[in-house]
């Protein structure tokens, strides 16, 4: 039930994301981190885990560059740090090594 809560939450935050993007021009920093947030979600939704983890810490050092040099505004850090700080939480653990041996 709770990951079905939480699918039905994710659908919800890419909608508004769309929405926003048909009304809004975002700068092409956005964009650059909306793609890697993409590639998160696309390696997490197929089940890549090494390449979740790899995206969310490429992610996390490009967010902390664009930061560093200024190019984002208050709104926006907030909201990518929000969703750093989300995928962290979600990807905590998140390896192939808590999978059974002989599995596959």
């Amino acid at each position: 039930m709770e990951k079905k809560k939480k699918r039905i939450t994710d659908i919800i935050d890419k909608t508004r994301r769309h929405i926003s993007d048909m009304f809004f021009i975002k700068s092409g920093y956005e964009k650059e981190l909306d793609r890697i947030i993409t590639d998160i979600d696309m390696n997490m939704n197929n089940n890549y885990k090494d390449n979740a983890q790899s995206d969310l810490q490429r992610f996390e050092n490009r967010l902390d560059e664009m930061l560093a040099q200024g190019f984002l505004k208050e709104k926006q850090e907030r909201y990518y740090k929000q969703k750093l700080n989300q995928y962290k939480e979600e990807l905590k653990g998140y390896t192939h090594k808590d999978q059974l041996k002989n599995w596959g």
